[in-house]
């Protein structure tokens, strides 16, 4: 390795998705940890991102660029190592349709732009699939064929990956966020001691207008869950809700809807809060950690549960949330579609999870998955 190498990290930074912003701080942090000397460009949309390098030696060494094309192709060929960050970008869970082939077809391009400069990248804490079609599969194998290894966060990714013959080059970790977090509390801390105040963390998105254009749906969720919460909080004076908007800024927030929720619960106005992320990684986990309970369908807001030991419902809107159930083994009663918020038990499933939460606490220990998540950055540097 050079002695001042340069890091190029393409990932979905500054767009006000604390899922997405976590990865990137993390990704930084670890690197800047192993390799002091280094200097880091980053891919990012408003650099309100570099205001979570505050206070530490890391700010200084990091600069932005933004996604215009040119840009990126300039920077894969001056960095030394280029790195592409997870999330969920290979997929094509709801049918492939035109948006989702561009963006598989834009990483095509970028990884074999990448490839033919030498600059092979390294594809870190993804979660692949589902691949449905034989078009979405020929791509992807196009973006493993063009990278130099590649580091999933799920068994199910690392399965699929092996099936599409690249079992040679993939490693098995974690998301990378969970680097961040100090997961100090233990199982029995949270499921033995019942506090006077009790704090239920509530993650909604709108997803049925994100992705199927459907905002009725959306509007039928949130009616049914503002129902359940009410009796929730009718039947037991203890319990508080805190609304967390993971994404915030002007493109497919969550902001709109968890207003929409607020005003549909009709009692006891005063123990509901609604917590924005301003772009503060940090504060934003602080209040998660204050809750005693987590409802996500946000992926991060379960990924944030589990690493802080909170019982949790994860609301399965997409596979990636499945995936993340089952490699926590978590116990099935805690993964619920998100169809069964609009059935008549849904409610009872939040009055079973308030009475008996050590059921639904991950059974995977917390650094377990802190190792696998620090596995990937100590492989990754075996190939730098």
């Amino acid at each position: 390795m050079k002695l001042n190498p340069r890091f190029f990290i393409f990932g979905y930074f500054g767009w006000f998705n604390v899922g997405d912003d976590a990865i990137g701080l993390s990704i930084v942090k670890e690197l800047k940890s192993r390799y002091s000397n280094a200097t880091f460009i980053t891919t990012c949309n408003n650099r309100y991102f570099l205001e979570n390098f505050h206070g530490t030696n890391i700010l200084q060494d990091v600069e932005t660029i933004g996604f215009e094309i040119s840009k990126i192709l300039r920077e894969i060929i001056k960095s030394d190592y280029f790195i592409i960050a997870g999330g969920t970008h290979f997929h094509d869970e709801g049918g492939l349709n035109f948006g989702r082939f561009k963006i598989l077809f834009s990483f095509v391009m970028l990884t074999c732009f990448a490839r033919l400069s030498r600059k092979s990248p390294l594809l870190l804490g993804h979660g692949i699939g589902p691949l449905s079609s034989s078009w979405s599969k020929a791509l992807v194998k196009l973006i493993l064929y063009n990278s130099q290894k590649v580091f999933v966060r799920d068994k199910d990714s690392f399965k699929l990956v092996t099936s599409l013959g690249f079992r040679g080059k993939c490693v098995q970790g974690f998301d990378c966020a969970a680097t961040l977090v100090e997961a100090s509390a233990t199982l029995g801390e949270v499921t033995h001691h019942r506090p006077e105040r009790r704090i239920i963390g509530i993650s909604l998105l709108p997803v049925y207008s994100i992705y199927l254009d459907e905002v009725e749906k959306d509007t039928n969720i949130v009616k049914s869950f503002a129902r359940c919460l009410e009796s929730a909080l009718l039947k037991d004076n203890s319990i508080y809700l805190r609304l967390f908007a993971f994404r915030t800024g002007m493109r497919h927030s969550d902001v709109p809807l968890l207003e929409v929720l607020m005003k549909d619960i009709n009692v006891r106005p005063d123990a509901i809060e609604l917590i924005h992320y301003d772009g503060d990684v940090n504060k934003f986990l602080s209040s998660i950690k204050a809750c005693n309970y987590c409802i996500g369908m946000r992926y991060h807001a379960s990924v944030f549960a589990y690493l802080l030991h909170k019982p949790q419902i994860i609301l399965d809107y997409m596979g990636k949330c499945k995936s993340l159930g089952r490699d926590i083994a978590i116990d099935e009663s805690a993964i619920i579609p998100i169809a069964d918020i609009l059935t008549p038990r849904f409610c009872d499933m939040i009055q079973s999870f308030l009475s008996n939460p050590k059921q639904y606490v991950a059974n995977l220990p917390v650094h377990s998955a802190k190792m696998r998540a620090e596995k990937m950055f100590e492989k990754l540097g075996e190939k730098l």
